[in-house]
């Protein structure tokens, strides 16, 4: 056997036939490696260097071929192309052996998908555990292709090659926007959407980050069956973009996810099957996908809401004045937007009569005119409760709210398609048009009433405010404050006992979470949306939330919100114009995301209560 290797590297001219023979994840990571190592006679890639320039630069040949051509799952042998030996000053280089390897020293750098990092940066634990993961991965690999499997193999050929460069996707959109009617067509272009972001997004700046090479052909290995992809592996393409498109659809009308869900696993499962991907490759271009066709909904929202801003408005529904009121957060996630703002609104001519931050909200009434001059308009400028602050002195009166979105959620935003854009929401301040919309009362025998326009809640909601508004918690985890405040109220879950009083009769329940929701929209930038909620209809749609599973209580928020029309033990929605809840002793309760009284009390619809400045309504379909 010896013989034969010696014989078979003394048929090689140079190192450069060496530099030939080096898979591409070999290449890159002598690319990238540390100057002085390439400096090394032992590591350049050069017709001067033959079999003898090895020797002299301490590194034997069988060595040095081994260490070319072979991908160790350890990603500290991948590191090392130069082998066991090399030059003094090889900060890769090792000279204790251990069997076919040999061991490292503690701050030797690692390469693991192309990438070279520092064991002080990343830890010997991280260093392991990416060291397992890729070992693990690979065994998974072996053991799912180590079969050749006639059937399997020819029909997932032809379904991976049928979903190349997404036609196979793009044909089902395509029998969507023929067949489904309105409601195909929304899917179909939702669909085409995600796989266009993700499409992007994987091929372009995650595969380069990543540099992870395609699984290798060995010589005892059969024929592929279909031909190698020369982009690198990490994530798969294909798997992102079968469930991009399955994640998009399904938000439009999840009656076609079981029939396209099977098909997308089938055509991620055939990447690997088909020995182009590792498994690893393909589990994270899933959940890549996932989430952006998940996301594509805000993303279409987004574009949808700046293309109406661009929109001609009739002379009747625009504002009648050009000054403002600017009622400031200082708190705002995005208060830093705040100075691009104040130039938009100079260059559209929008002139700031006055300017208050929340705190100082009381001052508003005496600003606005009673003298039946037109009011300025009232511009919150912060999130939720921002805007329900402002919105609770407005109701009534004949001053129209205006709202740049600095906010976290931006909910109510949302709900009413204001733009996200800093530019496009301060061009609908000067162009309008302007829009009547829904508020929801709360009135209790201790308080004057109060108002909101997105929700009141009680239970979960409540505890959630209160760990998203600690400023601590705001200082320390920044973009993170909402999902760790989720997970605490999550963790809490306190039950309580209350009568609902509504036009259906009394019921006494066991809750824990109640919402009286006006406007649909939840969760931010992902855009889910309440289908039977909105801010027009004239009604208020209640949630109720029973003690649930962690899991069940997942499902009870996301069915209604991606359309999904099931019954789930313990969570039901009514839609009422008043309703009233007594629970057993006095509890908080929310108005648009803030702690703003206590119930019990009566929460009531108040139709068209106030002017706001957003594009005109877009209907929605039913499921």
């Amino acid at each position: 056997m010896d013989r034969q290797f010696h014989r078979c590297v003394q048929s090689l001219p140079s190192a450069d036939s060496l530099d030939g023979a080096l898979p591409g994840q070999a290449r890159v990571d002598r690319d990238h490696a540390p100057a002085r190592r390439r400096e090394c006679p032992g590591n350049r890639s050069s017709s001067a260097i033959d079999r003898a320039g090895a020797r002299t630069a301490g590194l034997s040949i069988r060595d040095r071929w081994r260490a070319a051509c072979r991908w160790d799952a350890n990603p500290a042998h991948r590191s090392s192309r130069g082998g066991r030996g090399g030059c003094a000053d090889d900060p890769l280089r090792d000279p204790r052996r251990s069997g076919e390897g040999f061991t490292r020293e503690a701050d030797d750098p690692v390469v693991w998908m192309g990438h070279q990092g520092d064991n002080a940066q990343l830890g010997l634990h991280v260093i392991r555990a990416l060291a397992a993961l890729d070992a693990f991965d690979r065994k998974l690999f072996q053991r799912l292709t180590r079969r050749e499997r006639r059937l399997p193999d020819l029909l997932l050929k032809r379904l991976s090659n049928t979903a190349n460069r997404s036609l196979l996707w793009l044909g089902i959109a395509s029998l969507m926007a023929l067949f489904g009617g309105r409601r195909g067509r929304r899917a179909a272009v939702r669909g085409i959407l995600a796989i266009s972001v993700t499409s992007t997004l994987v091929n372009l700046p995650l595969k380069y980050l990543a540099r992870r090479d395609r699984p290798r052909l060995r010589g005892s290995d059969r024929p592929l069956h279909v031909r190698m992809p020369v982009s690198f592996s990490f994530p798969s393409g294909h798997s992102a973009s079968a469930f991009a498109f399955t994640a998009g659809i399904a938000l439009e009308d999840a009656r076609l996810l079981p029939a396209v869900l099977p098909l997308a696993t089938a055509v991620a499962y055939s990447r690997v099957h088909l020995r182009v991907h590792y498994p690893l490759d393909v589990l994270v271009g899933a959940l890549i996908g996932t989430g952006t066709g998940l996301a594509s909904g805000a993303i279409e929202a987004a574009g949808r809401r700046w293309w109406e801003s661009l929109a001609p408005v009739p002379e009747r529904l625009r504002p009648r004045t050009n000054r403002l009121i600017l009622v400031t957060s200082p708190n705002a996630a995005r208060v830093a937007k705040l100075p691009r703002a104040r130039v938009a609104m100079r260059q559209h001519g929008l002139t700031i009569e006055h300017e208050l931050t929340v705190d100082r909200l009381a001052q508003l009434p005496s600003l606005l005119p009673s003298n039946g001059e037109p009011a300025p308009i009232v511009v919150a400028a912060g999130g939720d409760g921002t805007v329900g602050a402002v919105a609770n002195l407005l109701v009534g009166t004949h001053a129209t709210l205006g709202i740049l979105p600095l906010g976290t959620s931006n909910d109510f935003a949302r709900s009413i398609d204001i733009p996200m854009h800093i530019d496009a929401a301060v061009r609908l301040l000067a162009r309008g048009p302007v829009r009547m919309v829904d508020a929801g009362r709360l009135i209790t025998d201790s308080e004057p009433p109060r108002h909101f326009v997105h929700a009141a809640a009680t239970g979960l909601n409540v505890e959630f405010a209160r760990f998203a508004t600690r400023a601590d918690l705001r200082e320390r985890l920044g973009r993170l404050t909402y999902a760790v405040a989720a997970a605490l109220a999550l963790r809490e879950r306190p039950v309580f006992e209350c009568e609902i009083r509504h036009s259906g009769g009394l019921e006494r329940l066991r809750l824990v979470h109640l919402s009286i929701v006006n406007a649909p929209v939840f969760g931010g930038f992902l855009d889910l949306r309440i289908p039977t909620a909105n801010p027009e209809d004239q009604m208020l749609h209640v949630m109720m939330i029973e003690h649930l599973p962690i899991r069940r209580l997942l499902r009870s928020a996301l069915y209604p919100a991606i359309g999904l029309h099931r019954r789930i033990r313990g969570f039901r929605m009514l839609a009422v114009s008043q309703i009233t809840v007594t629970p057993r002793k006095p509890m908080d309760v929310t108005l648009d995301g803030e702690v703003a009284g206590k119930i019990p009390g009566t929460f009531e619809v108040v139709p068209s209560a106030l002017q706001v400045l957003a594009p005109l309504s877009v209907e929605h379909d039913e499921p």
